[in-house]
């Protein structure tokens, strides 16, 4: 029985793709979750920058930070985690500011082809501690649901090797064509991804809380 968090599937996942092993589901099925205790952002920022990855977040004070402080320049951000939610917290650290854009632009991919974002200063940041990780930063909350939020700030989709996505199912019409693999990431919020985890007090009793999944009992 292998005990992991989801990050660690994540791993395994990535373990399995780069030694070209068939991802048997006796063994993907033999996981147990955890709830970590503590944010896993130095797990995240080693496996990350071992396979270079590029993740998008809203955060406005950090993206005016990046503006104020211009193209090239190198200071420390606190990137995301302001939403107030439990068990959330920035990912901190000393970043440089490699790209700066307004937030205009037409969207491309199948949810929202033909719509003009205005999503306020954008940013582009490069972890020093892990410099495969980049940040997108956006000014204005929407679904990462289109390749042209990363375009705009220089960024080619098609060419990263892992994006990280805040969105819970609308982003696979325009990523998943491109994607050799997605993993879905469990995260604190108010919408969880696994619907057996809310806190269910109404429910019929007997019915499922998700598919194949257990019944609720009252």
């Amino acid at each position: 029985m292998l005990v992991a968090s989801d990050l660690l599937e994540a791993e395994l996942r990535c373990a399995f793709l780069r030694e070209g092993v068939a991802q048997e589901p006796e063994i993907l099925g033999a996981v147990s979750w955890i709830v970590p205790d503590r944010p896993l952002h130095a797990e995240i920022a080693r496996v990350a920058n071992a396979l270079e990855a590029e993740a998008a977040l809203v955060d406005a004070a950090a993206a005016k930070g990046g503006h104020g402080a211009g193209q090239g320049a190198r200071l420390a951000f606190s990137c995301g985690g302001k939403a107030g939610i439990a068990g959330d917290a920035p990912f901190a650290g000393e970043f440089t500011v490699e790209r700066l854009a307004d937030g205009n632009f037409t969207c491309t991919g199948p949810m929202f082809k033909g719509f003009r974002m205005t999503l306020g200063p954008m940013a582009l940041l490069r972890s020093r501690a892990a410099p495969g990780v980049r940040v997108v930063l956006a000014s204005k909350k929407v679904q990462a649901a289109d390749q042209e939020m990363f375009r705009h700030v220089g960024l080619e989709p098609r060419r990263e090797r892992i994006l990280g996505l805040k969105s819970s199912v609308h982003f696979r019409a325009d990523f998943e064509p491109i994607a050799r693999e997605i993993l879905v990431v469990k995260a604190p919020g108010p919408a969880l991804a696994d619907p057996a985890e809310f806190n269910w007090t109404k429910l019929r009793k007997g019915l499922r809380l998700r598919p194949l999944g257990p019944a609720y009992e009252g």
